[in-house]
């Protein structure tokens, strides 16, 4: 057991793949990810990254980390399917509630596949309750993809570096306040770093405007094998009237241009935005489910 390093990228991406592939699902690479993730200031990878080593290869992963906002911290990790009896799912969890302690953060959240029954059943047994349930969505390009037309009223716009940076820090502050996992005002300087300062490609973002002033927004970034949609979010009293919808089939357009074959994003099932229904309408489908877990630390 040691600390992750960059070199073990492509190990822990073939972890990933071959545990997703044993049980059914759409494998995802974790690569563009983990380059964004360990690139932000508040993650250490000394601290906060484990791999398991056993053979020359790498058959468990265990990353935490904790933005300094108010929450629980965050879990992710997986274990070789070869070597499921072992412990290791175990030791994954002793790990995460561990360092929830060390770093005194009352709770740990984390993800578990929805078809993984194994690992449903150890969260479970250790204390852990299921809160919420996550959609992967995707779809594949063809590069034809059209923009459409912006609702009546509302004009999509390019963001410019710059002159729209607290503005749309604002606007995303805002249309979140009300998502199931809020925990408060994200700093502007976390914000900017999430989005411009990462391991890969900033952020490109659209904006929509009414009303002479900016009540949506749409982020998306480039990733191994496609394009990720960081955010949708428009102002409540501007949702419901085919905002989000229009800056994601924008979007759509701009990531099948610039060559990407495809484009997903993550979505809350039950999210009370209705915002499953627009991905859908926008041509996305299920990829992969999820369920999330949390557990209080004593």
């Amino acid at each position: 057991m040691r600390p992750a390093t960059h070199a073990d990228l492509n190990g822990i991406d073939q972890l990933y793949v071959a545990s997703e592939e044993a049980l059914g699902m759409l494998p995802e690479s974790r690569t563009s990810f983990l380059r964004w993730k360990w690139s932000q200031p508040y993650l250490d990878l000394e601290r906060d990254t484990r791999v398991l080593v056993h053979d020359g290869g790498i058959v468990g992963f265990s990353m935490t980390d904790h933005d300094g906002l108010s929450g629980p911290l965050v879990s992710m990790g997986r274990t070789h399917h070869r070597h499921l009896g072992r412990g290791l799912g175990g030791w994954l969890v002793d790990r995460a509630i561990r360092q929830a302690r060390l770093r005194g953060i009352g709770g740990v959240r984390t993800l578990a596949p929805s078809v993984d029954r194994a690992a449903r059943e150890l969260l479970l047994r250790t204390g852990f309750a299921q809160v919420r349930t996550t959609l992967d969505m995707g779809a594949d390009l063809t590069g034809q993809e059209q923009p459409g037309e912006a609702p009546l009223g509302v004009r999509i716009r390019r963001f410019e570096r710059g002159a729209d940076d607290r503005a749309t820090w604002e606007l995303e502050n805002a249309a979140f306040r009300d998502h199931w996992d809020h925990i408060g005002e994200v700093p502007f300087e976390l914000w900017e770093s999430d989005w411009f300062s990462g391991g890969e490609e900033p952020a490109e973002v659209l904006l929509a405007e009414a009303d002479d002033r900016l009540v949506g927004e749409v982020a998306w970034v480039g990733v191994e094998g496609g394009a990720y949609v960081l955010s949708v979010a428009t102002l409540s009293d501007y949702r419901r009237r085919g905002i989000a919808g229009a800056l994601l089939r924008r979007a759509i357009a701009d990531i099948a241009a610039a060559g990407h074959p495809s484009v997903y994003l993550s979505v809350d099932s039950a999210s009370p935005t209705g915002a499953v229904g627009v991905y859908e309408r926008a041509g996305l489908e299920v990829l992969r489910t999820s369920d999330v877990f949390d557990r209080d630390v004593a």
